[in-house]
């Protein structure tokens, strides 16, 4: 599963809308869905996102080898 369906999986979980998550993130919606288009999301974007999204971000290098998010319990996606 790409980064893109890991976010839009944790979105949907969560119950926000991708303008929603732009706009907490500070980044314009475009911009957001460009980025989001391509999975080109940095480290500490993607880390953030899990923050405001109450969930947990995972990799192991290098990236993009291995990447997914967890929430409380365990669970990952």
């Amino acid at each position: 599963m790409d980064i893109a369906i890991k976010i839009k999986t944790l979105l949907l979980r969560r119950g926000m809308t991708q303008v929603q998550l732009a706009e907490k993130m500070g980044l314009a919606k475009n911009h957001f869905n460009n980025k989001l288009r391509a999975g080109k999301f940095s480290v500490a974007d993607k880390e953030k996102m899990a923050a405001i999204l109450g969930a947990e971000y995972h990799h192991e290098p290098p990236i993009p080898a291995k990447e997914w998010f967890t929430l409380e319990g365990g669970e990952e996606i």
